[in-house]
């Protein structure tokens, strides 16, 4: 009879009785480490998803910060364009005002041609006369307080209807004071008021009026002096038949200063 090792018949019994719970536990081990390795993929998966987002949002931030940027700058160029012009432009006043400042002073002499002719005119003159005549401005000048005064010369001749000559003519030699306007009021455009007394025609009359330098309205520089205006004039006799009258006459003149 062989011997029967009662130990190993213990060891072996064990092992069938404790195999099947041996073996459930490494299967719950085995499905905890699953669990845990799916959670933290879970886990892993949710962080690259967050950063993902938080890249996408730093990336809109930016984005953002950028376009604000641009637009920063786009703002800033153009309110340094319109700096610029709003300088050019007070410069281009600035030299138009020095420009018109030249042009009324008129330093030295200056001689000017005139064409005009009545608007209105009194009931002795059928039609009032229409001629021209030469102008010459001087440089003599009278300061009197913020007003200057300027003398100057008027010679002028015109033909019309009066006293039943329909081709009657009259002559103009009369000494004129201006002054500007400017002087006293401030005014957009240089205004010269003006004056005089002479002779008109057989007997003496007067004249007052007023002109406006044209060049003040045009931008580009002129290389003569152009005045538009008008002025009244009181005859007390225009024929010889001393019978007083009066006209009222438009003109423009086209002057320039004498190289003296």
């Amino acid at each position: 009879m062989k011997y029967f090792n009662p130990i190993l018949s213990v060891v072996f019994i064990l092992a069938v009785a404790f195999a099947p719970i041996i073996a459930q536990e490494e299967e719950e081990a085995t499905g905890q480490e699953e669990a845990i390795t799916e959670e933290e993929a879970v886990q892993e998966e949710t962080a690259v998803e967050e950063e993902a987002v938080q890249e996408e949002t730093a990336v809109e931030e930016e984005a953002v910060v950028e376009e604000a940027a641009a637009e920063a700058v786009e703002e800033a160029v153009e309110e340094e364009v319109e700096i610029a012009a709003e300088e050019e432009a007070i410069e281009e006043i600035a030299e138009a005002e020095e420009a018109l400042e030249a042009e009324v002073a008129k330093p030295g002499f200056v001689i000017s041609a005139a064409l005009g002719g009545a608007l209105i005119s009194g009931d002795y003159l059928a039609s009032g006369p229409i001629g021209f005549g030469v102008i010459l401005q001087t440089p003599l000048a009278i300061p009197l307080g913020p007003i200057t005064f300027n003398l100057g010369l008027v010679i002028a001749t015109g033909s019309g209807e009066w006293g039943g000559d329909k081709d009657a003519s009259v002559l103009e030699i009369w000494p004129s004071v201006s002054f500007q306007a400017n002087d006293i009021v401030p005014l957009p455009v240089p205004l010269t008021l003006y004056g005089g007394a002479g002779i008109f025609g057989e007997g003496i009359g007067l004249a007052a009026g007023a002109g406006i330098l044209v060049n003040a309205l045009i931008p580009q520089k002129l290389p003569v002096i152009i005045t538009v205006g008008a002025n009244g004039n009181l005859l007390t006799d225009i024929d010889g038949a001393s019978t007083t009258t009066f006209y009222l006459r438009g003109y423009v003149t086209v002057g320039y200063p004498l190289p003296m």
